[in-house]
């Protein structure tokens, strides 16, 4: 059962693709997240993008986010694929998978009326300071590769989940909340169990 008493991880998604592209956007982004609710803690790990592993079946080879959305002579893929090769490499049970459009990041953000971004440092041209960012200006953000490396970019992506996760349980925006799980089932393909009120049908 999704969010029970135990630990819960699930591997994220973030795919540069339009739903009618299908599968064969490549993964952009891409993080390990796990829940204990009695606690209650959530945990973010990112994965490079470019990280050597070793994939089952096929042998070394870089890169998770290309296993997890192409397909190729050889080598298993899909989003099972890419949550074996994390078991396997870091020795982490997966339980589920979500990915998520980048379109439908944007019509969520937008959904949530913004987020307040709290940045510590300068960033993508942006002074420290909070920021209440659109759908648009928010996966700039976490997409901007100009000014800084692959690791600065990874980081920004935690901040923007953890200020979303902020708007979301928020009590001023739950008025909002049924505008963004709309938003959410047609931007998300996933394969948590229908029981949980997590699943719907794949916009891939």
């Amino acid at each position: 059962m999704l969010m029970g008493p135990g630990r819960t991880n699930i591997l994220f998604f973030g795919i540069d693709a339009r739903p009618k592209e299908g599968n064969l956007g490549r993964t952009d982004t891409m993080m390990l997240a796990t829940f204990q609710p009695l606690r209650p803690y959530v945990g973010l790990l990112s994965i490079p993008r470019d990280l050597w592993v070793n994939v089952p079946g096929y042998g070394e080879n870089r890169s998770i986010p290309h296993i997890s959305s192409r397909r190729r002579p050889r080598l298993a893929s899909g989003p099972e694929a890419a949550m074996e090769v994390v078991r396997q490499n870091f020795d982490v049970n997966v339980d589920y998978y979500i990915r998520l459009h980048f379109n439908g990041f944007i019509e969520i953000v937008d959904s949530l009326g913004g987020v307040d971004v709290s940045l510590p440092n300068d960033m993508s041209g942006y002074q420290p300071r909070t920021y209440h960012l659109d759908g648009k200006e928010t996966l700039a953000l976490v997409r901007d590769r100009e000014t800084s490396d692959d690791f600065f970019r990874m980081g920004r992506g935690q901040l923007v989940i953890k200020a979303m996760l902020k708007e979301i349980i928020n009590p001023v925006k739950w008025v909002r909340l049924p505008a963004v799980f709309l938003a959410a089932i047609q931007a998300i393909d996933t394969n948590v169990p229908s029981g949980s009120g997590l699943a719907w049908h794949s916009p891939f």
